[in-house]
């Protein structure tokens, strides 16, 4: 398969780019930063835990060379998105790429969810997915260029087989619809929209909720960096024409390096 960018010898697919990864304070959003950065991004960690985040910045500088800014921001939050987007945009000129990879999990069947619960895992998780979107594709359409990956689940795919986590569910699969709606929204601006969708991941850093794991289809851990090399191939290697595709990363085939 073609590279979607030619990187010209040596040099790093995205160096002059800069990423936005939400969630970016731990787990699978600190290994996204660090692959990243790896192929050249400056990278913007964004995560509502400032501590997280400044550590995530450090690593990316010290390990990488990258430059990083951390921003706390809460997805959620509809001004707090509006100021990262546009402090990332002053930092850097642009954001290339984004990706959505915030989320928590509520564990608890549909029928005993709370409202509070329900309302506040499908506004983190799908709205504020909706807000970055609405916050940095205008940019990405000016410059006809960008690459937008979402970050979701193999429960948005076909739910968990115990019946907890309801709303997580939900916001799973309302991600990848819109995620699919977005790409066709975008494809004439030459900007690609991908969702990935893994398993039970090692490390998330999402806190209690989630199924063990043998209750999952393919009962293995993924580690965040497996997947973060995933998102890192998709960005820098998959063309216009994939946009819009599904990646179960519990059923093979894989996207790979």
């Amino acid at each position: 398969m073609q590279r979607a960018e030619l990187d010209g010898g040596d040099r790093p697919m995205l160096a002059g780019q800069t990423a936005l990864v939400t969630g970016g304070g731990r787990g699978l959003g600190r290994a996204i930063c660090m692959a990243l950065a790896r192929e050249g991004a400056n990278i913007v960690v964004v995560a509502r835990t400032e501590s997280e985040i400044e550590r995530t910045a450090r690593m990316v500088e010290t390990d990488t060379g990258a430059s990083a800014l951390p921003l706390r921001c809460d997805a959620a939050d509809e001004s707090q998105v509006e100021s990262a987007a546009s402090q990332a945009i002053a930092r850097f000129g642009t954001v290339d790429i984004l990706v959505n990879n915030h989320g928590v999990i509520r564990g608890s069947p549909v029928w005993k969810t709370p409202i509070r619960d329900w309302d506040e895992v499908i506004a983190i998780n799908l709205r504020g997915a909706f807000l970055f979107v609405r916050g940095l594709v205008p940019s990405m359409i000016e410059r006809r260029r960008g690459v937008i990956v979402g970050v979701s689940s193999t429960a948005g795919l076909r739910g968990y087989q115990a019946p907890t986590a309801g709303a997580y569910v939900a916001s799973k699969a309302g991600l990848i619809a819109f995620d699919q709606q977005l790409a066709e929204s975008v494809r004439d601006f030459n900007i690609r929209v991908f969702t990935i969708c893994p398993g039970p991941i090692s490390d998330t850093g999402m806190g209690p909720g989630s199924p063990p794991v043998g209750q999952q289809p393919n009962p293995r851990y993924s580690t965040p960096e497996e997947i973060a090399a995933a998102v890192s191939f998709m960005v820098t290697s998959l063309p216009i024409g994939a946009s819009g595709r599904v990646w179960d990363m519990h059923t093979p085939p894989y996207p790979t390096t």
